[in-house]
């Protein structure tokens, strides 16, 4: 199913639900199963302004980075690791994962665009090849808005 947003668009799958979470400016998917248990593993979706050029996508990968490091803390003994590559038409994307001792696995996806970012990030409490899968997805289907 396909969601537009002022920023842009983005597909996930059809049994997936949205819970707009207003006050945040977030959406949040998840499929039914998922939303029986607490807490749920989920997918949200969040746009960001920032100081970057397009051009300098790198710059804001480094931000990014170090903005991590910077909460390190906040996670049970994590391991981080992450990638870059182009999606759809030529988007930067930036992929960090965070996994933690309890199991719990964060994957942030950053979609930079000319002083602006769209974030996909899912969190999930086992392995789950169906929220990798839609994550992949939606980042592979994401268009700019106008």
């Amino acid at each position: 199913m396909e969601y537009r947003k002022k920023f842009g668009t983005y597909d996930f799958p059809d049994q997936f639900l949205e819970i707009e979470l207003e006050d945040l400016e977030v959406a949040l998917y998840a499929p039914p199963a998922e939303r029986e248990e607490e807490p749920f593993s989920n997918i949200t979706v969040s746009f960001g302004k920032n100081p970057y050029r397009l051009m300098e996508h790198k710059i804001f990968k480094n931000a990014i980075l170090k903005q991590l490091k910077g909460k390190e803390d906040m996670f049970v003994e994590p391991q981080f690791s992450g990638f870059g590559k182009y999606v759809g038409n030529g988007i930067p994307m930036y992929q960090f994962e965070i996994r933690e001792s309890n199991g719990v696995v964060t994957r942030q996806c950053y979609l930079v665009g000319e002083k602006k970012h769209c974030l996909f990030q899912e969190t999930t409490y086992e392995e789950d090849p169906v929220m990798d899968q839609a994550l992949e997805n939606a980042v592979a289907s994401f268009q700019w808005g106008e």
